[in-house]
C-alpha cells in the first residue's frame, strides 16, 4: 500500500528517469523498474548496494556512496527520497536535488518529520520517530527556491505500525524481566555479577532508554502522531 501510494504521486509518463536516493534494499526501485521506468540508485551502505545490484537489471547504475558525494551531469524526471531524506543534511539535500532534476521535474520526498512538539529539547526521553524539523524543512524549501506542489499526510496510516513494534518490544521485555527475577531468586550472585558488568559497560541514559523501550510506555501511535508527521511531499523544479 505504501509503494502504491508513492507511485500515485509520480508524474504521468511510461518511461520516467528516476534517481532513487537512499535505495534501501532495492524493493521500491525494482517495482518502479517493472513499471518501465529508468532507475539510477544512490545508496551509502555497501551491503544494501549489493542487494540493489542483485535485484536490479545489469543496466541499472547503483552508486555505493552518499548523496552528498554523488556527482552526475544527468538530470532526472524524478529525484526520489523514500525514507532516506531525514539522513541527509537539509542544507545539502534540496539544493542538490534541484541540480539533478530537470526543469519541470519532480522532487518527491516520503519520510517522517518532527512536529514542533517533537523539536523540544527538554524531554526526558527521545520521542518515538525522527526526521528533520518540519518548520526548518519549510524554511529550507524556500531557501532552495522551491515551492511545494502537494503534501500528502499519511501519519495516521503509518502510526499503527508503531503499536505493533511496541507490543513486540513489550513481549521481549517481559521475557527478559522474568528471567531477571528468576535469576535474582535462584542465583543472586550470578545475577549480581551480570548486573554489575552491564552497569559498567553502559551509561545511565542508555539503560533508561532501553528499559523504556522494553516496557513500551512511550512508543505508541498516540505518541508518534504527537511528535511526528509522515508526509509525501512533491516539489516541481522551476529552474
Amino acid at each position: 500500500l505504501y509503494t502504491q501510494r508513492l507511485i500515485s504521486h509520480l508524474p504521468e509518463g511510461e518511461h520516467l528517469s528516476i534517481l532513487d536516493v537512499g535505495g534501501g534494499a532495492g524493493e521500491t526501485a525494482l517495482t518502479l523498474s517493472k513499471l518501465g521506468h529508468d532507475l539510477e540508485i544512490v545508496v551509502p551502505s555497501p551491503p544494501l548496494a549489493k542487494r540493489c545490484e542483485a535485484k536490479m537489471s545489469q543496466g541499472t547504475p547503483v552508486h555505493n556512496l552518499g548523496f552528498e558525494e554523488y556527482e552526475t551531469n544527468r538530470q532526472f524526471d524524478v529525484c526520489l527520497f523514500s525514507e532516506s531524506f531525514q539522513y541527509i543534511p537539509l542544507e545539502v539535500s534540496l539544493k542538490k536535488a534541484r541540480k539533478v532534476t530537470r526543469q519541470g521535474g519532480l522532487i518527491l520526498i516520503s519520510d517522517c518529520f518532527r512536529t514542533p512538539e517533537g523539536q523540544q529539547t527538554k524531554l526526558k526521553y527521545r520521542p518515538v520517530g525522527g526526521g528533520h524539523a518540519i518548520t526548518r524543512f519549510h524554511e529550507e524549501v524556500e531557501k532552495a527556491g522551491l515551492e511545494i506542489a502537494f503534501m500528502d499526510d499519511i501519519t495516521d496510516k503509518v502510526a499503527p505500525s508503531i503499536d505493533l513494534e511496541s507490543e513486540l518490544n513489550k513481549f521481549i521485555g517481559s521475557s527478559i524481566f522474568r528471567i531477571d527475577r528468576e535469576l535474582k531468586d535462584k542465583n543472586p550472585l550470578i545475577r549480581g555479577t551480570m548486573a554489575t558488568i552491564f552497569r559498567l559497560l553502559t551509561r545511565d541514559k542508555s539503560r533508561d532508554k532501553l528499559k523504556e523501550r522494553l516496557e513500551g510506555h512511550l512508543r505508541n501511535k498516540v505518541e508518534f502522531c504527537k511528535y511526528n508527521c509522515y508526509l509525501m511531499v512533491g516539489m516541481v523544479n522551476p529552474q
